[in-house]
């Protein structure tokens, strides 16, 4: 008897033991296929709202926005055209293998020089993004997706790309949605009024100081001389 509840305990535990490595190896899988999809969506929204914009901004007007004239054979316009090339037959997008890509290499001017204008180069940060955009294996998400994407980013009041403005409008969505930096928004913001130390307050003229003095001042003004909150003498 003890020999049989012996073996039936045994038997509990190994039961036990591959239940658990069921549901440890379950939620390691669910894990990863929701890292996956995340990672997808990331680089759906950074081709929606960063790389296609670039495309269209440098690269659309020389090859796809002008069907007779092409340049190189080369239409950047879809994922596609991308992954056909142009005339030197080669693939100009290989998704997951950016050094490959002749896009890639072309923002960069290794070979390939495009845009061709040196005013009209990409910066460092926006190489980095189509680098990164390649990597996760270049996704193109349809008309609709993107319409999603851009109308979520559209909620959002602030975004690594500036803060939303509300404005008399455009002659483009893209226009009237685009963002601006808050420093280039100063001239909207309401007015604060710094009361400066009695010290301070006047020039070494007598005169009330002039601008490089105001900033010069509130520069070397401790912080916790200046009110909290704007004061007004009485």
């Amino acid at each position: 008897m003890q020999a049989e509840s012996g073996i039936r305990k045994l038997e509990g535990n190994r039961r036990i033991s591959l239940i658990t490595g069921c549901l440890i190896s379950l939620s390691l899988l669910f894990a990863f296929s929701h890292a996956i999809a995340a990672e997808q969506i990331s680089a759906e929204r950074t081709f929606t709202l960063r790389v296609l914009p670039l495309l269209k901004e440098k690269c659309f007007a020389c090859h796809g926005d002008h069907p007779q004239d092409v340049k190189a054979s080369l239409d950047v316009r879809s994922r596609d055209g991308l992954l056909k090339g142009g005339e030197s037959g080669e693939a100009s997008l290989v998704p997951g293998n950016p050094a490959e890509s002749i896009l890639y290499q072309a923002v960069l001017w290794e070979g390939y020089e495009m845009p061709p204008k040196e005013n009209d180069r990409l910066s460092p940060g926006q190489i980095a993004t189509i680098e990164r955009w390649i990597k996760a294996g270049a996704p193109w998400p349809d008309e609709a997706v993107q319409a999603r994407y851009r109308e979520e980013a559209n909620q959002m009041a602030v975004t690594e790309d500036g803060v939303k403005f509300t404005t008399s409008g455009g002659t483009s969505a893209e226009w009237s949605n685009r963002r601006y930096q808050l420093d280039d928004l100063w001239s909207f913001q309401p007015v604060r009024v710094l009361l400066m130390c009695p010290e301070r307050s006047r020039s070494r003229f007598g005169l009330p100081p002039l601008c490089f003095e105001i900033d010069l001042a509130l520069r070397l003004l401790p912080s916790r001389a200046l009110p909290s909150r704007p004061t007004f003498p009485t």
